[in-house]
């Protein structure tokens, strides 16, 4: 009996070690991330910044969502940039669910965080007026990638209207391009962003008011360093500097 007892408590002590090898690990790993971003921010001469209500309308506006309530950002960071726009890095999560879409009580644990978007960048400038647009890239690589990008589309345009620019080379090949807006003919990016657009690949663009926002379309599998966000901060700033 004693030996027995000896055996359930070396097995009720090994599983809290794990328990706690876990736990430990979790937190080492979001210590390292806020780090990273961190580094990347301040690369970027970012600042951070704890009031995100106000840019969470907005990246919710041009992502089309609309219970707010139930997404919040992360490691938002920000710039006023001196052509007289605002720049910020963030990640958007959708927090506080359940099966049924009911937000469960007034915390929220970590599994209850989904990321939609990480390592994205928002361009803000009060000059804007922008039809709500969103571009994602098409799959590339044989009969597999068409019938992906033929089964995306087809869910686009069950709430959007599919947008074509046969005059800009290569962009309907690498691109999705749709809006919710009625009549979809007024939403036309000038060529100038479009040629910016088509000349890099892979990104994830959202657009509408007085906001754009663009991240990598690799960044859960290959999340950018500060090289490749600095590269994305560029691109940001040429669309930009095309649109209206």
């Amino acid at each position: 009996m004693q030996s027995n007892a000896i055996i359930l408590l070396a097995v009720v002590c090994g599983f809290f070690l794990v328990l706690a090898g876990m736990v430990a690990l979790v937190v080492y790993a979001a210590r390292k991330d806020a780090e990273k971003k961190a580094m990347i921010a301040q690369t970027l001469g970012l600042s951070p910044v704890e009031d995100t209500q106000s840019l969470l309308q907005k990246v919710a506006y041009v992502n089309g969502l609309n219970r707010v309530k139930v997404y919040r950002l992360t490691h938002v960071f920000f710039r006023h940039h001196v052509a007289g726009g605002d720049v910020y890095l963030f990640s958007l999560h959708r927090n506080r669910f359940d099966e049924e879409g009911v937000s469960r009580g007034k915390r929220a644990s970590k599994s209850h965080y989904f990321p939609l978007e990480q390592d994205a960048l928002a361009f803000i400038s009060p000059a804007w007026t922008l039809p709500r647009f969103t571009a994602m890239p098409r799959l590339r690589g044989g009969k597999l990638a068409g019938m992906g990008n033929r089964v995306a589309e087809a869910a686009m345009e069950i709430k959007h209207s599919v947008l074509t620019f046969q005059h800009i080379p290569n962009l309907d090949d690498q691109y999705l391009i749709a809006t919710p807006e009625t009549p979809a003919s007024q939403v036309r990016p000038s060529d100038g962003f479009l040629r910016v657009l088509a000349a890099h690949p892979d990104l994830h663009i959202h657009a509408g008011g007085d906001t754009l926002t663009l991240s990598y379309a690799d960044t859960v599998t290959n999340p950018p360093d500060a090289q490749r966000m600095m590269e994305l901060y560029k691109i940001g700033m040429q669309m930009a500097r095309e649109l209206p």
